[in-house]
């Protein structure tokens, strides 16, 4: 049964084996596929100039999948790999059917793998036997003798170490066992190790919610007391890397080094750059701050829905000015005017307050505060973003 199993297993992943052939007509050398060396299965040719190989389908897919597999891990490494080439002609693999070669295989005639079946099959025929055989024989689920497929549903009902189910307790079980030894003592300590594992279960589904709301009680407590997960780790992201130059051992500067002058609109630029941080609108609050160490221009504070030119944008300038940028929308629109004002020299503090619903921003030195309120971070969706957006060369920002 093995050597039948082994067999069959050839037809899905190569081809016939050359001990499987009772007649042909054909040199049968022009009908092995050169990859598993045994009768062509399902062929697939080569389809360049000159070449026009044959080969088993599976093998020849197989063939290109792996070198396709070896081609990413040799780019990754630096070297190059030439793939989907053919293993014979070694140039890039066309694929195409031949016909001669379908008639070729028409001429031989094979024997079946089922040890007891005598039957001689034609090339185009074999599928269909192998899979219908009347010798063709499986394994029961209970004994594990092969029988005979036709006759093994007849077989497994007879067969007293089939695998059934007790309708009480639910036990699985082979026949002879349920219908001897079975009785209702073992139904009933079945039924009581079952309530077990469920009262199990169902305690430690109880500690899993204890330890969540444990987790929301700490949050929540912190949120109403006010305490904030400080930052003071950043990395800064940017489109306009030619721009922007990021100092990032332990002092986290960004410096505008090179603006971008618009001669339509007679001024500089302003060029993004974000912290590279994702902020929700869940229970986390977090805190950081910004000296403006260098500020010749102007600068706008922001909050965005992405790090996407189509993104929802409010922006606060050194003038007090609120703004805001619609989705897919080039220009600022001033919103409101402000009672809050920056310099060179002033430090910044950020606060995300989940329970108030707002960015808090304090200018510390001179004592002003800010705040993009709760309808505008709602603007931005379940995240957002903070940016920075300088537009004189020599400026730059201190995260501290």
């Amino acid at each position: 049964m093995q050597q039948e199993e082994a067999v069959e297993q050839m037809l899905e992943q190569g081809g016939i084996p050359i001990s499987q052939l009772c007649n042909s007509r054909v040199n049968i050398d022009l009908l092995q596929c050169p990859i598993c060396f045994n009768i062509l299965w399902k062929p697939i040719a080569c389809g360049q100039d000159r070449c026009f190989s044959s080969f088993c389908q599976f093998c020849i897919e197989s063939w290109l999948n792996q070198k396709n597999a070896q081609s990413t891990l040799e780019e990754e490494e630096g070297t190059f790999a030439n793939e989907n080439n053919c293993p014979k002609c070694k140039r890039v693999f066309i694929k195409t059917e031949i016909p001669l070669v379908k008639v070729l295989l028409s001429q031989i005639e094979l024997k079946c793998v089922h040890q007891d079946c005598i039957q001689v099959i034609p090339y185009e025929e074999y599928e269909n036997h192998i899979i219908n055989c009347k010798e063709k024989k499986k394994q029961c689920r209970g004994c594990q003798q092969y029988i005979l497929q036709n006759k093994l549903e007849e077989h497994e009902t007879e067969c007293s170490q089939i695998p059934v189910e007790c309708q009480k307790c639910h036990k699985i079980m082979p026949k002879i066992e349920l219908e001897f030894k079975h009785d209702k003592y073992n139904c009933i300590d079945n039924l009581f190790k079952i309530q077990d594992q469920k009262l199990e279960n169902l305690y430690n589904q109880y500690l899993i919610c204890d330890d969540i709301i444990n987790y929301y009680e700490e949050k929540i407590g912190r949120m109403i007391n006010g305490d904030l997960i400080v930052l003071n780790e950043y990395n800064f992201f940017t489109i306009f890397n030619a721009n922007y130059q990021f100092t990032n051992d332990n002092l986290y500067i960004a410096r505008l080094v090179r603006n971008s002058y618009n001669y339509n609109k007679q001024k500089n630029d302003f060029l993004h750059f974000y912290v590279d941080y994702h902020f929700t609108t869940g229970l986390e609050g977090y805190e950081w701050r910004t000296r403006l160490i260098r500020l010749r221009g102007n600068l706008l504070i922001g909050v965005c829905s992405s790090q996407l030119s189509n993104s929802v944008d409010f922006i606060v300038n050194r003038l007090g000015e609120v703004k805001k940028k619609e989705e897919n929308d080039n220009r600022y629109h001033i919103i409101r005017k402000v009672n809050f004002t920056f310099g060179e020299g002033d430090v910044i503090r950020f606060q995300i307050l989940p329970f108030m619903q707002c960015l808090r921003i304090t200018n510390e030195t001179r004592h002003l505060t800010f705040c993009f309120n709760r309808n505008e971070l709602q603007e931005m969706g379940d995240q957002y973003f903070s940016f920075f957006s300088l537009e004189y060369q020599g400026d730059a920002l201190q995260f501290l």
